[in-house]
């Protein structure tokens, strides 16, 4: 065959082996699998998108793989590109791409792919250090699924978590080779007459994730950051954090998550980040956004997700507040860098919407040392008292509701951010703003956007905001009065509704996610487009599942469709989408003639 796509085979036996048969039968399941044309590699996905590279023939129990999670579960598919340096996956949950690239080992730089792999040279799947329908109802702006919504099977809560416990079981039987039951089709297997080399050794090359197509904006808001230091762009897609280069097309990646990342934030001034993920015992890992190296990890501190964080704006960077999806909506504030937790309180049953760090002279009560929090029909200032180190028995938290004016109807609150002046701006569902001074509110402005307002960040210059009427407004932090406004509609956008907002002003970026997997990035001073011809910085499938996938016989492209209707065709090297086409409808496989 030109290609080797189906799971059941002679050559995939030791796949189906002892590694998915832990403790409990079909843990991992094989559901894609793809063969390089030299027949020297095979990948592998399973049902919890976790990726596999065998050396080919992986055929007895005792083949050895090295495996790497990128993507949500499950997996949607998985090829080869038609050079063989290259392997190209698909995340069927997350709408994500991977473009991974095979780099020989370091002791064959110099020879030839033929050569390395005439010495029996394998294949490694490594981790890289560096790696990695808009409504104006509230379920549309914020993640759709919260508090036991988020619940899951215990078999992918078994996958997210490597289980441990079968694979100590494993090692406790491994003397036992016939305890994995033979499955119904493998008694009809025959080897072929002229088999390969069997090859039981771990592949020995390895695999780099060198790019991640699409930004998860279709369900979170607000995930979207630049890096002060570097002017990179950091946000999550899949179970990766991204941060992108857009003026030099390069991206790296910060892998320490198992679970689907759903938020992401960076402090004001020290490269430093935090991001937590989805899953039953969800872990928050705080990072060095420059070497992407992590520097503290905590886990077990909520449920569900962490779909919410927070530095405290001092120059350390002392406190991270974190927001759980249990069903409390438990905050936990961290002083991360003794590994102490200062305080613990749940907030409320419903779900917070986004949190803001308060400010020392913001007018907020004694102390000043707390967080602010703004939901459906509320905005609570929380006070706790950080002196008291890591004694977390005795210290204590109180709620403020921040008054919004007994005249105002009661509507979902979507977003936080400070202005220059000591004031608090919040962006509410139906397109106002509202200006506090203190607790106080001081003036609303009615009409700021048309539709809701999904995002809002500030810088010194100014307010920066995005709403789901797909424009973007850049204001004056003295009077709130706009400055720019830049049109996502005019600009191509296949669904205009922005879902986070972005300001560096000391380059003078602006970068917005939309609800279409796009992020497109403006000039600060003029608004013009920074992508140019080629229009949003990054693309990506969205809505639905992504299963489609097929690679060029001969140009270094491929082809993507999924359930957003979409037919995509990517650049390998250029790392872009080159071209796309509206289908009539939701599409489940592309191939191209050969």
């Amino acid at each position: 065959w030109h290609t080797s796509t189906c799971v059941f085979g002679w050559h995939l036996q030791g796949a189906w082996g002892s590694e998915s048969v832990l403790s409990s039968p079909h843990l991992d399941e094989l559901q894609l699998v793809s063969a390089s044309r030299d027949d020297e590699l095979l990948a592998t996905m399973d049902n919890f998108g976790k990726i596999r590279l065998w050396a080919y023939p992986a055929n007895s129990s005792t083949a050895v793989s090295r495996s790497y999670r990128a993507h949500a579960a499950p997996g949607g598919n998985i090829r080869f590109a038609n050079d063989g340096a290259r392997l190209i996956s698909t995340g069927r949950g997350d709408g994500v791409i991977a473009q991974w690239h095979i780099v020989l080992p370091e002791e064959d730089e110099n020879a030839t792919n033929s050569s390395s792999r005439s010495k029996g040279g394998e294949k490694i799947l490594q981790s890289p250090s560096s790696v990695a329908s808009t409504s104006e109802s509230i379920k549309s702006i914020v993640l759709h699924n919260a508090g036991s919504k988020l619940d899951r099977s215990s078999q992918l809560e078994a996958s997210i978590e490597l289980e441990k416990t079968a694979l100590f079981l494993l090692e406790e039987r491994g003397d036992d080779e016939d305890y994995a039951p033979t499955r119904p089709w493998q008694r009809s297997l025959v080897a072929p007459s002229r088999p390969p080399n069997e090859c039981l050794a771990v592949p020995a090359d390895r695999l780099e994730l060198e790019w991640v197509h699409g930004v998860r904006s279709h369900d979170i808001r607000g995930q979207l950051s630049y890096c002060q230091a570097s002017g990179d762009l950091l946000f999550p897609a899949g179970n990766v954090v991204v941060s992108m280069n857009s003026r030099e097309r390069n991206q790296r990646f910060m892998n320490e998550h198992a679970g689907e990342v759903v938020s992401v934030c960076v402090h004001e001034t020290l490269p430093i980040a935090a991001s937590g993920d989805l899953c039953a015992l969800p872990t928050v890992v705080v990072w060095d956004y420059v070497t992407l190296q992590p520097q503290r990890v905590f886990k077990g501190y909520h449920k569900r997700a962490v779909f919410l964080l927070a530095f405290s704006p001092d120059e350390e960077a002392k406190f991270l507040v974190t927001i759980g999806s249990d069903d409390a909506n438990t905050a936990v504030i961290f002083d991360w860098r003794h590994d102490w937790v200062v305080a613990r309180t749940s907030t409320q049953k419903s779900k917070p919407l986004d949190l803001l760090f308060s400010r020392p002279g913001r007018g907020f009560g004694a102390g000043e040392c707390g967080f602010i929090l703004c939901g459906d029909g509320f905005v609570h200032y929380w006070n706790f008292n950080g002196s008291n180190g890591g004694a977390s028995a005795n210290a204590t938290t109180q709620s403020v509701r921040l008054g919004i004016g007994k005249h105002r109807k009661a509507q979902p609150f979507l977003c936080l951010a400070w202005l220059e002046q000591n004031n608090l701006v919040v962006g509410a569902l139906d397109g106002a703003l509202f200006r506090f001074s203190g607790r106080h509110l001081d003036k609303v402005f009615p009409r700021a956007h048309a539709g809701s307002i999904n995002a809002a960040t500030s810088s010194g210059g100014g307010l920066a905001t995005c709403g789901s009427d797909g424009f973007v407004r850049l204001w004056n932090s003295s009077n709130l009065e706009p400055r720019l406004e830049i049109d996502l509609r005019n600009l191509g956008a296949l669904d205009a509704c922005a879902q986070a907002v972005t300001w560096d002003e000391k380059r003078s970026r602006v970068a917005v996610a939309t609800m279409s997997s796009e992020i497109w990035e403006f000039d600060a001073s003029d608004g013009s487009n920074v992508g140019g011809g080629n229009g949003a910085v990054l693309h990506g499938h969205y809505g639905g599942e992504l299963w489609g996938l097929s690679v060029h016989p001969t140009l270094p492209q491929f082809a993507t469709c999924g359930d957003d209707a979409m037919l995509r065709i990517w650049s390998i090297f250029e790392k872009r989408q080159v071209r796309f086409h509206t289908l009539e409808m939701s599409a489940r496989a592309c191939a191209y003639s050969p």
